[in-house]
């Protein structure tokens, strides 16, 4: 059931090559490998091999994805004291692929016998079979024995003569050593043996140049007999321009230059010049820039075009029958030269394998506790509460699962699974009429992952199949695999569904949420939702709406959260759900320093810009654009700009979400990006098993001075069965401090907009309250007066409900705008009024003067609960005035505007 183990080997390292850079698979690929404290794209610490090992680098096998096969390896370089190797491995049945990841193990064991018969250095025989048989000459560029010759790694044993002793000089180069070549006619010849009879090929090297504009150019590699004036011709010009020609007698066949510089001073460059029997292509950094034909007689002439092209010559340029011309000045770095053309794919992961930057490694260690099971619904429909199960955990040969988002930003997805299994017996072949699952191996049907761990059942993935596709351990169609790549209900039932409805009314979110997974047939019990915190405008008729991109809108709007479960349940988490328990507090401790500090295998660190914003642009639907700015930010990063939209169903809620966001992301801030565990005990495999998105962790690291709580917000699995187990569980994570950033509070304004419930004053036009409503006060332009009988009188106005409606209301304050009338004489007095839940309030008298004065009342709850307000209360709010009409003193009362302000914080 599971892929091989080598012999007994007790250690191994995975190895990953993602499609990032393969875009079309390709075979016999060198790949190097790099051992030290941060190796490939995940800068995984790969010094354990040295503190195995030490100096027996011997003592170490590499294998192809099935575990047992073989790879030749070539050491190019092993330095136990600095814990840093580079080697060379590949196979003639290596397959690099573009449609799935190519994985191969290195195993290393101090106790194992020395590798001889796949492992060696430089000019080894296991080291030479690294190369294809097209390759004419691989040059890892550091020094022979002799230090007058540079080894040729391939079988053609095609070594290069210096110029002298040490001339060129050996010197640190991009990947191990490299030659410095100094401009003076030092250079490096090869004799290549006779490649008349190709007719296409590849010539690929790193180069780094210390005067990239020189007054002349310079010559990197040409090929050809110093006698000969047929010539292959690679340069560097003095602008920069990698430049490349083929001369037959003298005669331009082809000329062929860079459109710009694509060389800089110490800057290590990787050229590739290649012919596919039509033309030739240079390629920088594996790919090919703008380039123009200078000279394009006869483009299909290459190697067979040039009759003896017997000789390479390394640092100059050697053609008319004239040696060293135009001397190269910079360092010279693994050359390799083929008969056979490189495919673009080949080229982009050679320069990044070149990089470090190809493979992901994983450290492979080995529980013996665990039982799994692997069920497949083969004969229900997708959403059957009760299927059938078929088990059959004893195919399985991996298991790849990921949940979440990378970021707090990001929107939720679908979880994925990538299950692989042993189908030798061809049950997992469609059209085998002979299978035990015939005839129901279709997609769409349901999958469940569990595990049981110390006596205790954890749920691990439930989704569905989206696909199958077979796979061999070996060529001949040995070892048959299936590989079934499933997706979770997200990105298989809701993402593929439309909503053909009369609409939603306007409702909280998570009631939303709901209707709308109902309406795709969710069952109710697979989902677990909050009530949510924000309000959905009403949605209107639905004609053709996806229902994901309905959902995550919603998700958006309230910056909530919408995922899987490993049950396969549904869950909305609102706003505040990681602002309570159990989210408040952490959840476990992971470090280094032993005790109540779980350790972890490794962390991903970063500062960068994905989390820094500061120009931010939410519109609702039907909405105007709400926008607010960070001036400081603006200066210190440059405008980083987030635009989202939303269905908050008024432009206040859509302007706290743009003000939130500014808020919380002004300036970078160092971050725990990601981290794994590699359980090797009870206590760990319990933390991969219960841990899950939004759980709340603190991560420290004594050395970076990290001590922070952290929020979950993705989970992978990588589980590979071998007789003996490999596990790893990572977590991508967010800063729980920023993520539950309280926002300052804030003021809405609320100024009449109708007669509230008393209307006793005089306006000196119109009606009463557009005689106050104005923002800026405009005295006795528009007023209301208390004219008529003695007595005071009262004026009430109501106001708009608030643009916001959420948070904390930490007061509610009422301003207005008063002075005696003109010619009143004795003292009179004002008060401020209020009525809430049916009764009115007074503020206390306050004097008129004889100009325009504001007086204010300031309510911290509310007069009649004696609690904080609500935001119904506030909605229903009427505010007002009390002016003095005395006949015997002729005290009369004006007031000219009048308008509340609700300070509160915002709630997330």
């Amino acid at each position: 059931m599971s892929v091989g183990w080598l012999g007994t080997w007790t250690k191994r390292i995975k190895l990953t090559i993602p499609t990032t850079y393969v875009t079309a698979s390709f075979g016999y690929f060198p790949v190097m490998i790099k051992l030290s404290t941060s190796s490939g794209a995940n800068n995984e610490d790969l010094t354990r091999v040295f503190d195995e090992l030490g100096a027996n680098n011997l003592k170490l096998a590499v294998t192809l994805s099935d575990g047992i096969t073989e790879c030749y390896v070539e050491i190019e370089k092993w330095d136990n004291g600095a814990e840093e190797a580079i080697l060379f491995a590949s196979h003639s049945t290596l397959t690099i692929s573009h449609t799935a990841p190519t994985v191969l193990y290195l195993y290393y064991d101090s106790a194992h016998a020395n590798n001889t018969s796949y492992v060696g250095v430089k000019n080894s025989t296991p080291a030479q079979s690294v190369w294809d048989s097209y390759t004419k000459g691989s040059y890892r560029m550091d020094d022979g024995v002799d230090t007058s010759h540079i080894y040729d790694s391939t079988v053609n044993n095609n070594d290069g003569t210096k110029s002298g002793v040490g001339s060129p000089a050996v010197t640190t180069g991009k990947i191990a050593n490299a030659q410095d070549f100094n401009g003076n006619s030092i250079n490096i010849t090869t004799v290549l043996g006779e490649i008349s009879s190709s007719t296409f090929g590849a010539i690929s090297l790193t180069i780094k140049v210390t005067d990239a504009t020189p007054a002349d150019d310079m010559g990197i590699i040409s090929f050809g007999d110093t006698d000969e004036y047929s010539r292959i011709l690679l340069r560097l010009t003095s602008t920069g321009k990698i430049r490349a020609q083929c001369y037959n007698s003298l005669l331009a066949r082809w000329d062929l230059t860079t459109d710009f510089a694509v060389v800089t001073d110490n800057t290590y460059v990787y050229i590739s010049l290649q012919h596919n029997t039509i033309q030739p292509t240079i390629y920088i950094n594996g790919v090919a820039p703008a380039q123009t034909f200078i000279v394009s007689t006869d483009k299909t002439v290459w190697f067979a075009g040039c009759p003896n092209i017997d000789n390479a010559f390394l640092g100059k340029l050697s053609f008319y029958g004239v040696d060293n011309q135009l001397p190269f000045t910079g360092i010279i770095d693994e050359v390799r030269i083929s008969t056979t053309y490189y495919t673009t794919s080949f080229t982009l992961c050679d320069y990044h394998s070149l990089e470090d930057d190809l493979i992901t490694y994983s450290i492979e260690n080995f529980p013996d506790s665990t039982a799994l099971f692997t069920r497949l619904a083969f004969v229900n429909t997708p959403l059957e509460t009760s299927p059938t199960w078929n088990y059959i955990q004893d195919d399985v040969r991996e298991i790849h699962t990921a949940r979440g988002v990378n970021h707090e930003l990001d929107r939720m997805e679908a979880g994925t699974l990538d299950l692989v299994l042993n189908n030798e017996s061809g049950d997992y072949w469609p059209d085998n009429t002979g299978g035990d699952y015939t005839p129901n191996v279709d997609v769409m049907k349901r999958i469940h992952i569990a595990c049981i761990y110390d006596g205790v059942f954890y749920n691990v993935f439930t989704g569905y199949v989206e696909s199958y596709k077979p796979s061999w351990l070996s060529g001949g169609g040995y070892g048959s695999l299936m590989t079934l790549h499933c997706v979770g209900i997200i990105g298989k039932i809701l993402s593929l569904q439309v909503l053909n409805n009369a609409g939603y009314a306007q409702e909280v979110s998570g009631t939303r949420i709901g209707h709308v997974l109902t309406d795709c047939g969710i069952p109710a019990g697979w989902q677990t939702l909050d009530a949510g915190s924000d309000t959905i405008m009403a949605s209107g008729a639905n004609v053709n709406v996806n229902a994901l991109d309905h959902l995550q809108k919603v998700q958006e709007t309230e910056l909530s959260r919408l995922y899987e479960l490993p049950s396969g349940n549904v869950i909305y988490e609102s706003r505040g759900h990681r602002g309570i328990s159990p989210h408040t507090v952490s959840q476990a401790i992971f470090g280094e320093d032993g005790g109540a500090e779980i350790p972890y295998s490794s962390f991903s660190y970063v500062l960068d810009e994905t989390l820094l914003f500061n120009d931010v642009r939410v519109t609702r639907s039907g909405g105007t654009e709400q926008t607010t700015t960070n001036s400081t930010s603006q200066t210190n990063y440059g405008k980083r700009s987030f635009i989202r939209s939303t269905l908050h169903t008024t432009d206040g809620a859509a302007f706290l979400l743009a003000n939130y966001i500014i808020a919380r992301y002004p300036v970078t801030v160092g971050r725990v990006e990601s981290m794994t565990i590699v359980p090797d005990d009870s206590a760990k495999w319990a933390q991969c098993f219960t841990r899950e998105i939004s759980d709340r962790i603190t991560f420290r690291n004594d050395a970076a001075g990290i001590n922070k709580d952290y929020f979950i917000e993705k989970v992978n699995h990588d589980w590979v069965f071998y007789g003996t187990q490999s596990f790893s569980t990572s977590w991508q994570l967010s800063d729980a401090t920023r993520y539950l950033y309280q926002p300052d509070s804030i003021n809405e304004t609320f100024r009449p907009n109708a007669a509230g419930d008393l209307t006793q004053l005089t306006p000196n036009a119109g009606s009463n309250y557009d005689r106050v409503l104005e923002a800026v006060a405009d005295d006795d332009t528009t007023y209301n007066s208390s004219t008529g009988a003695d007595g005071a009188k009262v004026d009430l106005y109501n106001v708009p409900d608030s643009g916001y409606g959420v948070g904390t209301i930490n007061s509610v304050t009422i301003y207005a705008r008063v002075r005696k009338e003109a010619g009143s004489t004795g003292a009179g007095n004002a008060r401020i009024a209020c009525k809430t839940e049916g009764t009115v309030y007074y503020g206390s008298n306050e004097a008129l003067a004889d100009t325009y004065t504001n007086i204010t009342k300031a309510y911290t709850t509310n007069p009649n609960t004696t609690v904080a307000w609500t935001w119904a209360e506030v909605n229903a709010l009427q505010i007002g005035i009390e002016l003095p009409r005395t006949n015997a003193f002729g005290i009369l009362g004006r007031i000219t505007q009048i308008y509340a302000i609700v300070n509160f914080t915002p709630s997330w």
